[in-house]
């Protein structure tokens, strides 16, 4: 059974004194893989199978499937980088959100949260809002949920769900596939499945891209590829 401990520093938001924990540390995309699902639809689920679901809640899928194209984008992106120069490199810096999935205590699934601690002769000391985090999995089931950034994991990792034109998984990965990104777990017994699925409708919809100005301007700015202009003339 796979497992792994991650090193992760909490900090703790209150909202009428009602405090919620976060922990901030990183992980590999191919260990966020292993530890982490999505819970998604499936690409061929139909319009009135979502909808029969609402009639049996809880509901256990809520986001869209991954989009293979854009998760081709990001690992061609960071694989672009050359191994004479730096001028190519791409960080992926902002972080993923993970959360607690609903199969922790399930056979082989758990998470746990224990306080990190060094050795001073004879006395163990706990280092200050430093904690290690541990996850194990068992089969198909994953004690994380992967909120914010499938994409990005999939896109870097070595990803089971791309397929040839006849179904088939490729092998595939990107040269970052082992390097740990940011990440932020919120795994505290408060987010139950029904928060985390507000947490990601917040997330997802609140978010507003660039203005097209803007990031032709910084595409210029900083010589960012290729820039493509149309010019306006008003008589």
């Amino acid at each position: 059974m796979p497992s792994k401990t991650v090193l992760a520093l909490k900090g703790v938001i209150n909202i009428h004194d009602r405090p919620y924990e976060m922990f901030c540390g990183y992980m590999s995309p191919n260990d966020l893989i292993r530890m982490g699902s999505v819970p998604s639809f499936k690409e061929d689920s139909s319009h009135q199978s979502i909808a029969n679901a609402l009639k049996t809640p809880p509901i256990d899928n809520w986001q869209r499937p991954l989009n293979k194209v854009r998760l081709e984008k990001i690992r061609l992106n960071i694989d672009s980088a050359n191994v004479t120069n730096s001028d190519n490199d791409s960080l992926m810096a902002n972080p993923v959100l993970i959360g607690r999935s609903d199969k922790i205590g399930m056979p082989g699934v758990s998470l746990s949260i224990t306080p990190k601690t060094v050795e001073s002769g004879q006395t163990t000391i706990p280092v200050p809002d430093v904690f290690n985090i541990e996850v194990e999995s068992s089969e198909n089931r994953k004690p994380l949920w992967i909120l914010d950034g499938q994409h990005r994991i999939h896109g870097l990792g070595e990803s089971p769900e791309i397929v040839d034109d006849s179904g088939a998984p490729v092998p595939n990965g990107s040269i970052v596939a082992d390097e740990t990104i940011p990440v932020v777990f919120i795994i505290d017994d408060a987010y139950t499945p029904q928060f985390l699925a507000q947490i990601f409708t917040e997330v997802t919809t609140e978010a507003k891209p660039m203005k097209p100005l803007h990031g032709d301007w910084m595409k210029y700015a900083f010589e960012m590829g290729d820039l493509k202009l149309s010019i306006c003339f008003k008589y």
